[in-house]
């Protein structure tokens, strides 16, 4: 699981053309990893966010089954 994790950000981070000029625009190579760092935190952070919400949304309509006609 963690190589396909790893290949899908290398994907995403290494290889997608905005992100590479975004890269080569900072003034050193320094500010590039931050932005990289700080790109990741950030996407991190949303799904998580993403996956909290998802099981909220779970937990609430754990009972609701729309076949049966039954609304809690």
């Amino acid at each position: 699981f963690t190589i396909l994790a790893y290949s899908s950000f290398l994907g995403v981070y290494g290889t997608n053309q905005s992100n590479i000029q975004r890269y080569l625009c900072c003034k050193s190579e320094k500010t590039a990893r931050k932005a990289i760092w700080m790109n990741s935190l950030a996407l991190i952070a949303i799904n998580v966010t993403a996956a909290f919400v998802g099981l909220i949304m779970f937990g609430y309509y754990a009972g609701c089954d729309p076949l049966k006609g039954k609304l809690d």
